[in-house]
């Protein structure tokens, strides 16, 4: 049995830096501009309609919930892109939207 060591969290490290296994040219720019796009919408509804401080930018507010929403921004997205990508690598799934006439 090993010693576990005080700073084991070392050993992650190269886990927390992943390559996708699939890419396709200019994906890096589409995704960015979906999290961007989604991100700033929802950050205006609720900093404007729902939380209403005045001033809306304040940092007591805004930034915890900016982190928020960017953190599950990232994590649909990085989902839903693996999910695509995968699909249209693969093709395991088109025969199942086949529809008979």
């Amino acid at each position: 049995m090993r010693k576990q060591t005080k700073h084991y969290w070392l050993l992650r490290l190269p886990t927390c830096h992943m390559q996708p296994l699939w890419d396709m040219q200019g994906m890096l720019l589409h995704t960015l501009g979906v999290v961007g796009g989604a991100a700033t919408g929802v950050i205006c509804y609720a900093m404007l309609l729902i939380i209403r401080v005045q001033p809306w930018w304040h940092a007591q507010y805004f930034i915890p919930t900016l982190g928020m929403i960017l953190g599950n921004c990232i994590s649909g997205v990085s989902v839903g892109l693996s999910s695509v990508m995968e699909e249209l690598t693969t093709g395991e799934s088109a025969g199942l939207w086949h529809i008979p006439p």
